[in-house]
């Protein structure tokens, strides 16, 4: 028979798990639960990935570029050989968000 639990039981089993150094397996044995039911609060609780931001240093250039993409009035990417078509048009749709 399906138990429900409250999002306060789940966070106490949940901090249970943690601090009893046994397995997902071992501890959903032990406390009478379905180790899926158990990874899938955990997934569910998880921290989401921070985002990570790469800083782009620009250098000078003297080669003129095969292909200049202007992305608004200040911001322009400058490629030296030319691109595939498709991934150009990805990536002028991806830049306009």
């Amino acid at each position: 028979m399906r138990t429900r639990r409250s999002a306060t039981e789940r966070q106490a089993i949940l901090e249970a798990w943690k601090d009893s150094d046994l397995t997902q397996q071992a501890f959903a044995d032990q406390h009478n639960l379905n180790v899926g039911t158990l990874r899938n609060w955990i997934y569910k609780r998880r921290d989401p990935e921070p985002v990570r931001f790469l800083e782009v240093v620009p250098t000078p250039t003297t080669t003129p570029a095969a292909v200049t993409v202007w992305i608004n009035d200040t911001l322009r990417l400058e490629l030296p050989d030319l691109p595939d078509p498709d991934w150009l048009a990805r990536l002028v749709v991806a830049l306009k968000c």
